[in-house]
C-alpha cells in the first residue's frame, strides 16, 4: 500500500504546466482514451480544472499519508532485517511509532539481526509463520 500510495501522490505531482491538452494530459492515458473516443468530449472537459484539481487530490493524499515516510524505512526493515541500515537510527525510528523505549528497541534489533535461526531462514517464505498473530 506504501508503494501505491507513493506513485499516485508522485503521479498528481508530474502533470506539466503546458498548455496544449495533449502535453497536459499525457500522463493521463484513460483521459485521453476517453477524450479521444466520445465525441464532444474535449469540449466538456476543461483541461486547466482537472489539473488544478488532480493537483489538489495530490496535497490532500500528501497531507493524509505524511506519516508514510516514517513508516516506509521500518517496513523496509522489517520486511529485510540484513539490510543495511544504521541500527540506532532505525530503531529510533521504529521507537517513536511504536512508541516504545529507543534503547529496548535497538536492543531488539540487534538481538534479531543476530538471532541464528532467523538469519538461516530470512529468504524462507514461511519466515513470518512462528510469529503469534493475536499479539
Amino acid at each position: 500500500m506504501i508503494s501505491a500510495v507513493k506513485a499516485f501522490k508522485q503521479k498528481t505531482v508530474i502533470l506539466p504546466p503546458a498548455t496544449e491538452k495533449q502535453k497536459r494530459l499525457q500522463h493521463s492515458p484513460t483521459v485521453l482514451k476517453m477524450l479521444g473516443s466520445h465525441a464532444g468530449a474535449d469540449y466538456v472537459l476543461d483541461v486547466n480544472k482537472y489539473c488544478d484539481l488532480m493537483s489538489k487530490v495530490g496535497q490532500e493524499f500528501e497531507d493524509k499519508f505524511i506519516d508514510f515516510d516514517k513508516l516506509e524505512p521500518c517496513v523496509a526493515f522489517t520486511g529485510n532485517q540484513s539490510m543495511e541500515v544504521e541500527i540506532k537510527e532505525i530503531s529510533e525510528k521504529m521507537a517513536e511509532l511504536l512508541t516504545i523505549n529507543p534503547v529496548e528497541m535497538e536492543m531488539e534489533i540487534i538481538n534479531l539481526r543476530n538471532h541464528v535461526q532467523l538469519k538461516s531462514q530470512q529468504h524462507s517464505q514461511h519466515f513470518w509463520s512462528p510469529v503469534d498473530t493475536e499479539n
